[in-house]
């Protein structure tokens, strides 16, 4: 579809007298527009961008810790956080796949790290 069209509609429309079939057609040039320009969000990109803040804010609370201006349950919380937004986003990873190979990448990970950390 012609987004420069669509947006000169929508500009016409904008501009003509209001009307229930203008008011229509225009919600309608709206969202076809809106869906036309707009980039698609990742969601694996998305819960990835979640982490860094978390970590920020655990990091940021680890040093008030060490300075003995923070509680260790702060530090945990923090970590807890962090820990959540991993998962979330090997959970988003691993349901974004479409090849069993891929899956079996990530299973691989979760295990090697499993052993690795086991206590």
């Amino acid at each position: 579809m012609d987004t420069i069209a669509i947006k000169e509609a929508i500009q016409s429309l904008e501009e003509s007298e209001t009307t229930p079939e203008n008011v229509a057609e225009l919600a309608s040039l709206y969202i076809v527009y809106t869906h036309l320009t707009t980039e698609p969000v990742d969601p694996v990109e998305s819960e990835l961008d979640d982490i860094l803040p978390y970590y920020r804010k655990y990091r940021d609370i680890k040093r008030r810790y060490q300075l003995n201006q923070a509680i260790d349950g702060e530090v945990i919380h923090g970590m807890k956080d962090v820990c959540q937004e991993l998962k979330e986003f090997i959970d988003m990873l691993y349901y974004s796949t479409d090849m069993n190979k891929e899956r079996l990448c990530l299973k691989k990970l979760v295990k090697e790290l499993a052993e690795k950390y086991k206590d």
